[in-house]
């Protein structure tokens, strides 16, 4: 059996705002891409970022500086406006978790 390339953590850069991402584990990416395959996109991007993101910057409210939880996390999701970042975020971690994939490197 041969061992997938180790991802280090990574960082998704967009508009001022950044979100560390690390590494899936092979359970939650099952978990993601069972929920792509069945088309269910929303639940699967959420799923990857709500298991892949661990820190962010430039996210504020009020103007001030929102410290990451995933609670802030979620907040920031439940709004529709952010859909697009929630769905470009979670492909950023479908892409990396296909490049650990041995099969496909």
């Amino acid at each position: 059996m041969e061992l997938a390339k180790k991802l280090e953590p990574a960082w998704f850069d967009y508009e001022d705002a950044g979100f560390l991402c690390k590494p899936l584990t092979a359970a939650q990416k099952l978990s993601a891409f069972a929920a792509i395959e069945s088309e269910d996109y929303g639940q699967a991007y959420a799923r990857m970022v709500r298991s892949a993101v661990t820190d962010w910057r430039g996210i504020k409210q009020g103007g001030e500086d929102v410290p990451f939880s995933v609670a802030a996390l979620d907040d920031l999701f439940s709004d529709e406006r952010n859909a697009s970042l929630l769905m470009q975020l979670g492909t950023f971690i479908a892409n990396r978790a296909r490049t650990a994939d041995p099969k496909k490197s």
